[in-house]
């Protein structure tokens, strides 16, 4: 897996590529953490180049932006998820914990109204 985190004003947008496994997860709890430990709260996820996600990963999501709720200051959404991917989060349930958005200027759009 691999990150990259873009700021902007209404939200950082950390971009993942490849998988998000047992391997991957605990580096992507570290980068959202890292983001909140430097006030930022409001964060867009773009899957747009996830290939896959285990169980291992899906806790990593579910904890952060559990953890991001606790905080009362911001929200994970997802940008650009593949089919595969909104499937199961449909199936498991967890898409009612997560908004998501087809472009991630959509989700920067709704981030802004936050502000």
């Amino acid at each position: 897996m691999e990150l990259s985190i873009y700021e902007h004003r209404q939200a950082d947008v950390i971009t993942i590529r490849g998988r998000v496994d047992s391997l991957s997860a605990e580096e992507l709890s570290q980068a959202i953490e890292g983001a909140h430990q430097h006030g930022k709260y409001n964060l867009v996820l773009d899957m747009s180049q996830v290939e896959f996600v285990s169980s291992a990963g899906l806790r990593a999501l579910i904890e952060a932006q559990r953890h991001t709720t606790a905080l009362g200051s911001g929200e994970i959404t997802l940008a650009q998820v593949p089919p595969r991917l909104k499937e199961l989060l449909d199936m498991t349930g967890l898409s009612r914990d997560f908004r998501t958005f087809e472009t991630v200027a959509a989700a920067l759009a709704y981030a802004s109204k936050g502000l």
